[in-house]
């Protein structure tokens, strides 16, 4: 299991299952479930027409199944709820579950869970 910070309203929009692919910058090989940690930032100018969608900041929201990374598409879009830029990477993500808010710092990178975090999900 990793995390990964994800700027508001990003995190909400994959918690409530709205945006099925995450663009980054960077690739990755991992697959397998990622929690989605809502960082304490809001997004920049590409989130301006989500200011209606707020959600937790600084805290887990939601476990989705990362299943895919691959060069980002204009067609991925819709399911990015924005435009893919050249050179990013779709990370695809399935079986979305969102949680009851856990407070936790986000990080950079896809990282392991804190032990306080993997407790708290065990309950």
């Amino acid at each position: 299991m990793r995390c990964l910070s994800v700027r508001q309203p990003w995190a909400q929009l994959i918690a409530t299952g709205r945006k099925k692919i995450e663009l980054r910058t960077w690739r990755t090989d991992y697959r397998g479930p990622i929690i989605i940690v809502a960082g304490q930032a809001r997004g920049g100018s590409r989130a301006a027409r989500w200011r209606d969608v707020d959600g937790p900041r600084g805290a887990a929201i939601a476990i989705a199944e990362l299943v895919d990374c691959r060069p980002a598409r204009k067609s991925d879009a819709r399911a990015a709820c924005t435009e893919p830029e050249p050179g990013e990477w779709a990370w695809v993500l399935r079986d979305v579950r969102p949680l009851e808010p856990i407070p936790q710092r986000g990080r950079l990178g896809l990282y392991r869970p804190p032990d306080d975090l993997v407790q708290a999900l065990a309950k």
